[in-house]
């Protein structure tokens, strides 16, 4: 019965429901949830992923308008320092965008100031297309050969497994919640990657697995 469900959804709902989902600041539906078993139950994990990922990157779009709609009705001087300092930061914006679209990093803190600075509204679909296709296609993937591994060599049927599957992402999705995302860039930014990876191992891992052993 569930499966109907999802397969009457299809693509378009697909799309429908990724593009809403990031167009409202700060919220995070869970949409890659359904993604993730529509993906692993009713269709090729890279077209379920392409199409969330566009869908996602649209919903951006609204995100980027909110604040660049305002930007008429600040003062000039507060211009000339928003142009200022988007020349600043112009070489590394995109990639910026990118990786905070392929994360489970809050972007719209990242978005919002892009859209008020006024930075070119082309590149940042773009940036956010590349990154949130990287995200769905890999989830995509990752559901797919999950849900075959489960059924087919472990003899889980399909229900249970897509059950276990919602479990891990949502545990998955308050371990994520629970780390403190501005200190593991701000280690990466000073250390470097490989230091604020040993972060994230030793704050957010080890350590909580002492203290159970403990």
């Amino acid at each position: 019965m569930y499966l109907q469900g999802l397969e009457e959804m299809g693509l378009l709902g697909i799309f429908i429901l990724s593009l809403i989902a990031n167009s409202i600041p700060f919220v995070g539906l869970p949409y890659l949830l359904v993604v993730a078993v529509y993906a692993a139950n009713c269709g090729n994990p890279i077209i379920v992923g392409i199409i969330s990922g566009v869908g996602a990157a649209v919903g951006k779009i609204i995100i980027y308008l909110i604040p660049s709609l305002t930007r008429r009705f600040v003062s000039k001087e507060t211009k000339a320092r928003l142009d200022a300092f988007r020349e600043l930061v112009q070489k590394y914006l995109f990639l910026a965008i990118v990786l905070f679209a392929a994360s489970p990093l809050p972007d719209d803190l990242l978005y919002i100031p892009v859209g008020f600075m006024g930075y070119d509204i082309v590149k940042y679909f773009i940036a956010c297309t590349i990154g949130k296709v990287i995200l769905t296609v890999g989830l995509c993937i990752f559901s797919k050969s999950y849900l075959y591994l489960m059924t087919e060599y472990m003899g889980v049927n399909s229900l249970w497994s897509t059950i276990i599957l919602v479990v891990l992402c949502l545990i998955a999705t308050y371990l994520l919640a629970k780390i403190d995302w501005v200190e593991v860039a701000k280690t990466a930014k000073k250390e470097g990657f490989i230091e604020a990876g040993k972060l994230l191992l030793k704050k957010y891992f080890f350590k909580p697995c002492r203290k159970k052993t403990s």
